[in-house]
């Protein structure tokens, strides 16, 4: 049996991957004392971010991942929840912008600026739509500008993040969601809950396709997709309390393809795979170890872990465009614990110091295959890829397509005449966001504030029409009660009755003015919407025919 698994490991390719733990930390970080159910940090190859520990709500840490340093006491943050922050995601697309969910019910998308001199207040959006906290947001892996969050009012919701609202919304009945996660081209969502169940869902059908009683023990679960290979991971617990991982074809959830005990540690695991090379790590909040394994026909084989008596209190990986190509780093993670962040690379040895294409194979890029209007309405795309071969200035180059070498050549004139179309589109975009942010937004931001004014108006008219018919039901019931006790006001009450019913008179007038004002800046109002609705079509229009 012995010789069997050595026989086994001598196959794998990463077989003598090792950890390689940065000598610079991050040191004298705070993060923020959480019960949150999320890996606690996330990176990009520019930032990393965390909840810091601050009171009057949730405040986000951004650094810059590449300057290792102890921490000044006070420095620009990301501030505007009014309740802790339980998750936060890259926007895989622009690493400038990061989403954030929190006890507060919301979702916020930030824009983290190049010169972070001062604390940043004000999201680019806030999305409200749950009515209890937010503990998980995902960014869509292939569409722009769609977005997954799910909450403790047992819902997950897909957004359309430019306009700001809820397209699609999955519900499961009475649950606290442990984990959400997309497949690989976002066609599918995946969570586990407290109730024990695995759902994988279709958003835009709004339900749920797959359910698996995945591990019978009460801790937390996790779950991921594996790539492209239709193959599901998810980590649990046993009825014995055992720490577990069990390998599941997503068609077929009768039985698990692979099941494997790892150990009886209590704290959770979190996976993280990744696709390009078939390698999976997992890492536990309290725990020291991160292990990894090697996906080869459809099981995981144990490789090797990191060992570290220092817990994490958090554990994230940086997507693979952000990792060194030329040290041969096929992983990087971050390490979060009580007052410092460590970075480990995991390196694959190699006596040659030039680009390995046989480990760096074509990686995620970082450009959408779709625009939200087109996932919405129920197109598909592959997440572009891009060459992680680095040029001579050390810079990757993107590849959106694949195309033949003919295509490609620098004289093809076919080629010339893409790059002029393209050009041409891009002037036609800019000029159509000229258009669009100019005179349709200014203009239609002073007629919503016009509109808003007379809305105003209208309501402080009606209710001097309403205080005028209340006066005058009163003069009308003295004068009754003076004829009654044959009272001599009755002409001082009719002069007034007069005066009220000429005012009632010219109120009422003014009211029905303002109603057909109101209703023909509304018009307006509606007509420059659509206008400018129209420009943003042309200009997704635009986008995926350079696309």
């Amino acid at each position: 049996k012995k010789s069997k698994l050595q026989k086994m490991q001598s196959k794998l390719r990463f077989r003598n991957v090792f950890p390689d733990c940065q000598k610079e930390k991050f040191e004298q970080v705070q993060p923020a004392t959480s019960s949150s159910d999320s890996g606690l940090i996330k990176g990009n190859p520019k930032y990393m971010s965390f909840a810091w520990k601050a009171g009057g709500g949730g405040t986000l840490a951004v650094l810059d991942i590449n300057k290792p340093q102890r921490l000044p006491p006070t420095f620009p943050m990301i501030k505007g929840h009014s309740g802790a922050i339980q998750d936060q995601d890259f926007n895989p697309f622009n690493d400038n912008v990061i989403a954030t969910v929190s006890d507060d019910t919301t979702c916020k998308v930030w824009e983290i600026p190049e010169e972070f001199t001062k604390d940043v207040t004000e999201p680019l959006v806030n999305l409200q739509g749950h009515s209890k906290k937010v503990n998980f947001v995902q960014f869509h892996p292939a569409a722009d500008q769609i977005i997954a969050t799910a909450a403790f009012d047992s819902t997950v919701k897909i957004w359309d993040i430019e306009k700001a609202k809820d397209v699609f919304t999955l519900t499961a009945p009475d649950v606290n969601y442990w984990s959400l996660c997309w497949n690989s081209d976002g066609q599918l969502v995946g969570t586990t809950a407290k109730d024990k169940v695995v759902r994988i869902g279709d958003p835009r059908a709004e339900k749920w396709v797959h359910e698996v009683n995945a591990h019978e023990g009460p801790r937390a679960q996790k779950m991921t997709f594996l790539g492209e290979t239709g193959l599901m991971l998810t980590v649990g617990f046993a009825k014995t309390t055992d720490r577990e991982f069990k390998v599941w074809d997503i068609k077929s959830l009768k039985e698990p393809v692979q099941s494997v005990k790892i150990d009886q540690q209590a704290s959770v695991l979190f996976p993280f795979f990744d696709g390009d090379v078939n390698m999976l790590y997992l890492a536990g909040r309290g725990d020291g170890n991160i292990r990894y394994y090697e996906l080869s026909d459809g099981v995981f084989s144990y490789t090797s872990d990191h060992r570290s008596t220092t817990p994490q209190k958090g554990i994230g990986f940086l997507p693979k465009r952000g990792v060194n190509v030329m040290r041969a780093e096929l992983m990087r993670a971050m390490k979060l614990t009580d007052n410092y962040i460590e970075l480990i690379s995991f390196i694959q040895p190699r006596k040659a110091q030039t680009f390995q294409e046989d480990l760096f194979p074509d990686c995620l890029s970082d450009s959408p295959a779709l625009q939200a209007e087109a996932w919405i309405s129920g197109s598909n795309a592959a997440p572009l890829r891009k060459s992680m071969k680095p040029d001579e200035s050390g810079a990757t180059t993107t590849t959106q397509r694949t195309v033949s070498k003919s295509v490609t050549s620098n004289n093809n004139p076919e080629v010339e005449k893409l790059r002029q179309e393209l050009a041409e589109a891009r002037k036609e975009i800019e000029r159509l966001r000229a258009q669009q942010s100019g005179a349709g937004n200014d203009e239609l931001s002073k007629l919503k504030h016009e509109l808003n004014s007379m809305y105003e108006e209208k309501t402080s008219l009606e209710h001097k029409y309403n205080q005028q018919e209340s006066v005058r039901a009163e003069l009308a019931k003295k004068m009754s009660e003076d004829q009654a006790t044959g009272g001599d006001a009755k002409g001082e009450l009719l002069e007034k009755i007069e005066q009220l019913r000429a005012q009632k008179a010219e109120l009422h007038s003014h009211l029905e003015s303002t109603k057909s004002e109101l209703e023909a800046k509304s018009q307006e109002v509606n007509s420059l919407s659509i206008r400018i609705e129209e420009m943003q079509k042309a200009i997704d229009a635009l986008r995926n025919q350079m696309l």
